[in-house]
């Protein structure tokens, strides 16, 4: 594979590189012409990429005043604008805040209360309202149709630039993307890979709050790396579809992160749910894998997505967490390939096991061995001694993607470690092949249509409703590789117009995927001797009633 040095973190060749810039860079001269993403069927070649994003970083140094170190929010899909502002950022030192492209002003507030952004790149349909006061000094505005097909672009409807802009207060300064990429190209600034943060995730932590993770360029690239050794590598350019946002730690390493590294390319449409244009579009320009989470998958099963023959299809990369054995029969089935299965954790990048590429060494509902460079120990809960195998146990894990630092630091950090080993919260069991299955997932985090979800956002939203008293937020399983929403709350009023109001804070304040589906009366909630909520009560209790 051409420069396979520079996938191997810990070669010579690590001298060449500081961000992902710096490998994107190197990768334009043998893929000058090649596409980077093919967005709903456009083409965007590396030389194209490159020329705009030398040139908006001059812009955002120049024109918006930022500098190393600064965080900037980037509320895109996966598309061209997505990687020409990443790599823009990466290339002068900036940390680049990859967010919901649909994110609303209640959800960017609350982002804005973990990092002090100083700037935005949103949709030009985003509407978001801002002011001087949260410490955002500019916003970018992106229409993206510019870079859709022609038949895509018309059909697609935006707000014109004045509409779009009448939430943000004039003492913000707001600029056009297109008014940025064609200023001169300057020098790159030098950045430490070990100790400078490069990206910032935000995600929900283990008890449910919304908690911001930096990572350093060193443990994104040594990650990704160790992604890359446990795919069976294809003989031609790299390529890989995708099915979900780039704001999640698993799909930015396989999205943006991978592609990038390999000198390949990513396939994606405009809208998320477009599984048959996907599919199309994997089927044409001979796909290596397609990443998807576990609902979507359910979803493309729903849809009826014709079989395309896509004879190229090494697999679907998916999370083994909500997956059901019969979605993973019925989609290997119905499209003749394989589903990999993976474990991760946002605090690892999303990434730690992986199955590997040996498809008789693979089992069904096991994401098989840790990836390359990482360790994970099964011990005991109290004692955390090493548990005899078969027996289930809490599991820790070491490896190159972990964090570099949370925010808000909490004192309870500290106790999330044995030595160099992070505890997951979650419960593993290994077989006699030495292949990883998780028992259970404890984290008050919900996943909502593949995205993680933190409960106390929801709840402090809906808490501040007059009539609630109290409110637990929780994600009932479904066979659908879902976790649904479910609201339980404790009131004096029950009835229809609490409910309604309720939801209509939520639509109001909430992206979609974090609108509960059911609203639940209950004059208290069940609590602990100590006065948590019991929220694993709820759940069972729930799934008692499917069942």
């Amino acid at each position: 594979m051409e420069s396979s040095k520079l996938l191997d973190a810990k070669s010579d060749a690590r001298q060449h590189w500081n961000n992902l810039y710096e490998i994107f860079r190197s990768k334009v001269e043998h893929n000058r012409s090649n596409p980077l993403i093919i967005f709903h069927g456009k083409h965007i070649s590396y030389y194209t990429i490159l020329s705009m994003v030398d040139s908006m970083a001059e812009s955002l140094k120049g024109k918006l005043n930022i500098s190393k170190g600064d965080p900037v929010a980037i509320c895109l899909p996966l598309s061209p604008q997505f990687f020409v502002s990443l790599l823009a950022l990466q290339k002068i030192g900036a940390v680049a805040v990859p967010l919901d492209p649909g994110i609303k002003t209640y959800e960017l507030n609350n982002v804005l209360g973990l990092l002090r952004l100083k700037s935005a790149i949103c949709l030009s349909t985003t509407g978001l309202e801002l002011n001087q006061d949260q410490g955002v000094e500019s916003v970018v505005l992106v229409r993206i149709q510019d870079f859709l097909p022609f038949e895509k672009a018309v059909a697609t409807t935006t707000r014109n630039f004045a509409a779009s802009a009448r939430g943000i207060s004039k003492e913000i300064r707001v600029f056009r993307f297109t008014d940025l990429i064609y200023d001169a190209k300057g020098d790159a600034e030098y950045t430490d890979p070990q100790k400078d943060p490069s990206v910032a995730l935000i995600s929900a932590s283990r008890n449910g709050e919304l908690q911001a993770m930096l990572f350093t360029s060193a443990s994104i690239l040594e990650s990704a790396s160790s992604i890359a050794k446990s795919l069976s590598q294809p003989k031609a350019r790299f390529r890989i579809s995708s099915f979900l946002p780039p704001f999640t730690p698993a799909s930015f390493q396989f999205s943006v992160v991978l592609p990038i590294m390999m000198g390949g390319t990513v396939l994606t449409s405009f809208e998320r749910g477009n599984y048959y244009r996907t599919f199309f579009l994997s089927s044409l320009f001979d796909c290596d894998y397609m990443i998807a989470s576990p609902w979507d998958l359910s979803e493309i099963l729903r849809d009826k997505i014709p079989n395309m023959a896509i004879k190229s299809l090494k697999g679907i990369i998916t999370s083994t967490y909500l997956l059901s054995d019969k979605v993973r029969h019925s989609i290997e089935k119905t499209y003749g390939t394989r589903v990999i299965e993976y474990y991760g954790l946002p605090e690892m990048l999303g990434i730690t096991h992986m199955q590997p590429s040996d498809r008789s060494k693979q089992k069904p509902g096991s994401p098989g061995l840790p990836i390359h460079n990482v360790e994970a120990r099964i011990l005991e809960e109290k004692t955390h001694e090493e548990v005899m195998q078969p027996a289930t146990g809490e599991l820790f894990i070491k490896g190159p993607g972990l964090f570099a630092s949370l925010v808000p630091e909490l004192d309870e950090h500290g106790g999330y470690f044995i030595g160099d080993f992070f505890d997951t919260g979650d419960l593993a069991r290994m077989d006699e092949d030495g292949l990883y299955y998780i028992e259970d997932r404890r984290r008050e985090a919900i996943t909502s249509q593949g995205i993680l979800v933190s409960s106390s956002e929801i709840e402090r939203l809906i808490g501040s409703v007059d009539s609630v008293k109290e409110v637990a937020v929780v994600g009932i399983s479904e066979e659908s590789g879902n976790e649904y929403i479910l609201a339980v709350v404790s009131s004096e009023v029950e009835n229809d117009a609490l409910i309604s109001k309720i939801m209509q804070a939520c639509r109001k304040s909430l992206s979609p995927y974090k609108i509960p589906r059911k609203v639940e009366f209950r004059k208290e909630l069940p609590k602990s001797m100590s006065g948590k909520v019991l929220k694993r009560q709820i759940i069972e209790e729930h799934l008692r009633q499917v069942q």
